[in-house]
């Protein structure tokens, strides 16, 4: 039978004492982001709901927060409302860039690419890009 000795007992205290530190330190720091990540969500749901008709009958839903490549952030998710005769209208995709606090609706951005014109050399214009690539491809 073998014997542990003083020293050995608290080598095993300090690891564990370690391992349990930096147990909390990762909690915490999850937990950070996670509440930050909330106000983010939030900021993003109240600028959606300014555009409105009626705000207090928005319904989100697939609300995410995302880290573009070049380090901004977007709040990214879908938005169902009321319209004038009470009715829902269906969901509609939006992002909100934090840094610059602008909301793109989808429904914006897709009249803007339609009412755009088809460059002369038969390219696309820069709305009807943005329009692809943000809410369809990147989707």
């Amino acid at each position: 039978m073998s014997h542990i000795s003083n020293q050995q007992k608290t080598n095993m205290q300090s690891i564990v004492s370690i391992v349990f530190s930096v147990v909390l330190l990762v909690f915490a720091a999850n937990t950070s982001i996670a509440a930050n990540n909330q106000q983010m969500i939030n900021e993003a749901k109240q600028a959606v709901k300014a555009r409105m008709k009626d705000p207090e009958s928005a319904r989100f839903r697939n609300v995410r927060v995302e880290l573009t490549p070049i380090k901004n952030v977007w709040i990214k998710g879908e938005c169902n409302g009321k319209n004038s005769f009470g009715g829902y209208v269906g969901f509609e995709k939006f992002i909100y860039i934090l840094k610059e606090k602008h909301l793109v609706l989808e429904s914006e951005m897709r009249r803007r690419a339609d009412e755009e014109p088809l460059e002369p050399s038969g390219e696309i214009g820069v709305a009807k890009f943005m329009y692809y690539y943000f809410f369809v491809m990147e989707w």
